[in-house]
């Protein structure tokens, strides 16, 4: 099959958001190569984005059949990494090596990419200048403060979806209407927000821009103790380019903390490239110190284990890199059979858990009962996909 075949079918899907019709099957296994990476594949990716890899070598690799573009590609694809995939490989001058097809179809992805972070940035810039023009205490996060704060040599090198923006607890509602005054419309949430908190409101869509906005009351979907506190984090921000940005430290805990409890990296025990990149550089601004009284959280030791394998990382001084779980992650790379059947186990394991608590709470609270007696149509369409995406 063609390599822009692949490139497309799951890059642009993504980038544009477009809807994704290709066979049960083949989503099935999109979804567990963007959870895994065999080992081969992984080892070849350290070798892409590492400042200290040596360039002969790769580029060896990358002439020969070591390098099976059919399956790097679209792997890379579904971790939002094409771009940095196509800028590590510039900056190494490796391009001419590319079969040419390949080399044009992702300069040209990495280029639409640069022009739309360009567009997030002036739009940021122009939502904290709104912002502040309210005094509405503020900090951005993720991609939008990492671009903002230039931890990337190239501006087209990280995947952006959203602009992701913590707003003191007691002007939430403020923000929100500012926005939706300003180009912005809420999107509809279903009954459930009713009867549990979520991170955050609902999602702003752009009516007159580009980039969708999230405004958080919080960071993560269930609290950790001691970290990530909100009023910390707006009382430890800083200024860069007249942008309120969260301080590396807490930048680096919600990167981590984002992909292993909100994505659930570490209940899966998977490693996502595009994290660990992010992580990499945020981990070039700290001191060893500052590292070390990170390394008390399992969640940070648990994501350092998991990229140590692949990735020059300062590892966790209180545990070995080759504890139970991360023993475990390294045996899921090389075999297919053990990871497809562990994630089965846990994902069926997870929905169960879901089913039950909504069970529960249908019982006891007759308000929701009535709301999901209306939804029910919704819910059991839902529940249906959900089973045959165990089959």
């Amino acid at each position: 099959m063609h390599i822009c075949h692949y490139v497309g079918m799951y890059l642009v899907e993504t980038l544009f958001l477009g809807k994704k019709d290709y066979s049960r099957k083949k989503r099935k296994k999109c979804k567990r190569d963007k959870r895994y990476l065999v080992f081969k594949i992984r080892s070849l990716w350290y070798d892409i984005i590492s400042d200290k890899s040596n360039q002969e070598s790769l580029k060896l690799k990358i002439e020969t059949d070591q390098f099976n573009w059919e399956k790097i590609v679209p792997v890379a694809s579904s971790h939002l990494v094409i771009p940095l995939l196509y800028c590590k490989l510039e900056e190494k001058d490796l391009l001419d090596s590319l079969p040419k097809d390949l080399r044009l179809y992702l300069e040209e992805i990495t280029n639409q990419n640069r022009d739309r972070n360009k567009t997030i940035l002036r739009e940021v810039k122009d939502i904290s200048l709104l912002l502040n023009k309210h005094d509405i205490e503020h900090v951005f996060l993720k991609g939008a403060a990492l671009l903002a704060s230039g931890v990337y040599k190239d501006d087209g090198e990280r995947m952006i979806g959203d602009i992701d923006i913590l707003v003191h607890p007691k002007q939430l509602f403020q923000a929100q209407d500012l926005l939706v005054r300003n180009g912005y419309k809420a999107a509809k949430l279903n009954f459930g927000s009713k009867f549990s908190e979520h991170k955050h409101l609902a999602r702003l869509i752009p009516e007159t821009k580009l980039t969708a906005v999230e405004i958080h009351r919080k960071l993560l979907r269930r609290p950790v103790k001691d970290q990530l506190e909100p009023l910390k984090i707006l009382h430890n921000k800083r200024l860069v380019s007249n942008i309120t940005i969260a301080k590396n430290e807490d930048l680096l805990i919600h990167t981590i903390l984002n992909f292993e409890v909100n994505d659930y990296g570490y209940y899966y025990n998977y490693l996502g490239l595009r994290n660990t990149y992010d992580v990499i550089n945020l981990m070039k601004k700290m001191t060893e110190e500052g590292i070390d009284d990170l390394n008390q959280n399992k969640y940070f030791s648990s994501f350092i284990n998991k990229a140590a394998i692949y990735f020059i990382i300062p590892s966790p001084n209180n545990n070995s890199p080759f504890q139970f779980s991360t023993k475990l992650f390294l045996l899921k790379q090389k075999s297919s059979f053990i990871r497809n059947s562990i994630y089965k186990f846990l994902n069926i394991w997870q929905f169960g858990s879901i089913l039950l608590n909504r069970f529960f709470l249908f019982i006891r609270d007759s308000d929701y009962r009535k709301d999901a007696l209306k939804d029910r149509t919704r819910i059991f369409k839902n529940i249906k996909l959900k089973l045959k995406s165990f089959y």
